[in-house]
């Protein structure tokens, strides 16, 4: 048990931080670069809610129709886990 432990703290150390924008929504740091997608992370539940900050911005609070296009940046860590099988 702790060497799992040891294990699952490396790996989120290793982790780039995520910047709250709204509640769960979260904008990647790293690459250090416009155009990083906000992500909606729900503990393992990961997904693109907008192609950039500005997309999020349109379609969260203008309450339009969720269109959510690919993002132009993948963060190299987060986009793992958005992946479809």
């Amino acid at each position: 048990m702790d060497d799992a432990i040891a294990d699952a703290r490396r790996h989120l150390t290793a982790a780039p931080v995520l910047i709250p924008i709204y509640a769960h929504r979260y904008l990647p740091s790293e690459p250090c670069a416009s155009g990083n997608p906000v992500l909606s992370v729900m503990q393992a539940d990961i997904i693109y809610y907008g192609q950039d900050l500005v997309e999020y911005t349109a379609n969260d609070h203008r309450h339009h129709r969720w269109q959510v296009t690919e993002p132009v940046v993948r963060p190299p860590f987060w986009a793992y886990f958005t992946e479809a099988d």
